[in-house]
């Protein structure tokens, strides 16, 4: 087992990528993890990186059915989405205090399916120790200002038994040529 598993870039110049690389990301899962298929996704980035963007993509990898629109949990906190798992996105943008999620029955849906977690910093220890990390970033083009897309970066954070077969498949993923 590798002391250590690497982080992944990958640059996704349009919404169509990240959809594209979302969906990629789901079926890798499916594919590489071994059931019963539980992982908590933690997702990093500002406002407008594309965050619920990759969340439709990797919904419709897992089964979600494209007719159930994925669309951010803001408001709602969390919706999941049954596929050939359960799809759990969870927006934590609007929690003030993790206090706030108490109650809520995350700690029992957490342990099944895939949990996409936005602004996981507001709630840490929901997390746990072994979790998937994402990262977006805008790229601009420095003289016009004008958007580039975004560079994603994806590292398997904690022990997790499977965690060199995933990484591998990642890595691959990370190389693909996306739209």
């Amino acid at each position: 087992m590798k002391a250590n598993p690497q982080t992944h870039k990958i640059h996704l110049k349009s919404t169509q990528s990240q959809i594209a690389f979302g969906r990629e990301l789901g079926h890798l899962l499916l594919k590489h993890l071994p059931p019963p298929i539980s992982l908590k996704i933690a997702v990093l980035g500002e406002v407008g990186t594309g965050k619920t963007t990759l969340a439709q993509g990797l919904g419709y990898g897992l089964g979600v059915p494209e007719t159930q629109y994925i669309n951010s949990p803001t408001f709602a906190l969390l919706q999941t989405h049954q596929g050939q798992i359960p799809f759990h996105h969870i927006d934590l943008y609007r929690l003030n205090d993790a206090s706030e999620l108490y109650g809520l029955g995350l700690d029992d849906l957490l342990d099944q399916g895939i949990s996409y977690i936005e602004w996981p910093q507001r709630a840490e220890q929901i997390l746990g120790e072994s979790f998937l990390l994402m990262g977006f970033e805008h790229d601009w083009d420095e003289k016009t200002g004008e958007s580039l897309g975004r560079t994603l970066t994806i590292k398997l954070i904690g022990h997790h038994p499977y965690r060199d077969d995933l990484d591998l498949a990642l890595k691959n993923l990370c190389q693909m040529d996306l739209i």
